[in-house]
């Protein structure tokens, strides 16, 4: 009650009239329903209804016909954690909660994300591990062009010094807005494309790093709109440039949070057993993970060798084409950075989901002391197929469809999820990769209309 009455004069101190409630569903979009000044109190205390039916909505908006809610459905609540609350510098009097979805009873829903992670972390804390993490994302800053056309608001080469002098207004807005956040930025990357950078939060507990990710997604484009630009996290938005991730870097630290239980000081590479394991745990349902981890079917136009990301089940030290990297360490400085770099994510994702289902993937190889294969010190995009098979390294899978088959073949994430809440995202993921498919491109016509 006292950090409810510190929310509440805060509210009337500083003039704030509208509070998001903020959540992310199966769809990965980042939604929200508003509380006035007024009548936030009865808010907090109960929640906001909303349709149980935005669970089976994909991010086209659609309501997935076999979906488990529609509109006879009750409703749930959308219920805050107090302790996100936060002042939207981008947003003319307004504020936010990060919010989870309950149930009437005030139970969480099986569906909700952010309520899965936090059982995932109490399962690590029950088996004697603090899990740690942050968020490294590349996205683009856009505007529109003569024509209409969404474009990169420069054109400049990877690192060039003009792509900071550019965007140098929104990178300091973004700055200021992401500290009066509560964000702790270590770096801010001009990234390959022009117009694309890549910002690296420091790491904290793991349900802080993924309301973190949500924070930063949303105060991104809210200060770039207010620039006159845009920004957008799809992971291949222009065809022919550069692709983006959202990279999570992950270790396992004791209870007390003073040691980094994934180093070793003995080892090759600083990794502990437990940390191999975590690895093992990993690469055993890497295919599976893909379907939560690049949900969206242009996930896979990044997903290709030669595109430093992913493409191959594999990992390695230092090779940025593996789905694990495991990053150089500074002389004299090897306990604190020991961790794995999971290279996979994009934007797209639900950074909860993501992050829960990374962990207890990893979780589950330390209890079955899960060895990782041999790392791999090599661009896989160099061998040919045939090469690939005989040293044993598989592709990711190739499109959304082929990931979701591997989701749903994989019984470690029904079981994990549960039954309910695997459904209904698998559901929600079908339903947006059914609708891509069925769409005759372009390119088809182009090639082929004349052909044949």
């Amino acid at each position: 009650m006292a950090y409810e009455a510190k929310v509440l004069d805060t509210i009337e101190r500083e003039k704030i009239k509208v509070i998001r409630f903020v959540w992310i569903g199966n769809d990965g979009v980042i939604r929200a329903k508003a509380s006035t000044a007024k009548y936030l109190k009865s808010h907090i205390t109960r929640g906001i209804g909303i349709a149980k039916g935005i669970q089976s909505f994909n991010a086209l908006d659609h309501l997935v016909l076999d979906g488990s809610f529609g509109a006879p459905a009750k409703e749930f609540q959308i219920y805050p954690d107090l302790h996100t609350f936060m002042i939207l510098p981008y947003a003319k009097n307004s504020a936010r909660f990060i919010c989870e979805l309950l149930n009437p009873d005030f139970e969480p829903s099986s569906t909700d994300a952010r309520a899965f992670l936090r059982r995932i972390i109490s399962q690590s804390k029950e088996m004697g591990f603090l899990p740690m993490a942050a968020g490294e994302l590349e996205y683009f800053l856009t505007k529109r062009d003569e024509s209409g056309n969404i474009v990169p608001q420069n054109n400049e080469k990877y690192g060039t010094v003009t792509q900071y002098d550019l965007a140098n207004d929104v990178i300091q807005d973004w700055l200021d807005t992401f500290e009066k956040m509560g964000l702790d930025i270590e770096r801010v990357i001009s990234e390959y494309g022009g117009a694309q950078y890549e910002i690296t939060i420091r790491y904290t507990d793991a349900l802080t790093a993924a309301d973190n990710v949500l924070t930063f997604k949303d105060a991104a484009k809210g200060v770039a709109l207010n620039h006159g630009y845009s920004t957008t996290f799809l992971p291949k938005p222009f065809p022919g440039g550069a692709g983006s991730g959202m990279h999570f870097h992950i270790s396992l630290w004791d209870l007390n949070g003073k040691n980094n239980l994934f180093y070793s000081e003995s080892d090759e590479y600083f990794l502990s057993d437990t940390a191999k394991y975590f690895v093992g745990g990993i690469m055993t349902h890497l295919k599976g993970l893909c379907a939560v981890c690049a949900p969206n079917p242009n996930s896979y136009k990044r997903l290709v060798p030669h595109s430093w990301a992913p493409a191959h089940c594999i990992w390695g030290v230092d090779n940025r084409a593996a789905a694990i990297r495991i990053p150089t360490r500074v002389k004299g400085d090897e306990s604190e950075p020991t961790r794995i770099e999971f290279r996979l994510p994009d934007g797209t994702a639900n950074p909860y989901f993501a992050l829960g289902l990374i962990l207890a993937c990893g979780l589950e190889g330390i209890k079955k002391k899960i060895e990782p294969p041999e790392p791999i010190h090599i661009e896989p995009g160099d061998l040919m197929d045939d090469d690939l098979e005989k040293k044993g390294i598989e592709y990711l899978p190739r499109t959304l469809g082929e990931a979701l088959a591997e989701f749903k073949k994989d019984a470690f994430f029904k079981e994990i999820m549960g039954d309910f809440g695997f459904n209904e995202f698998y559901k929600v993921r079908m339903s947006e990769w059914k609708e891509y498919y069925s769409v005759v491109t372009d390119w088809e016509l182009k090639n082929y209309r004349d052909t044949f």
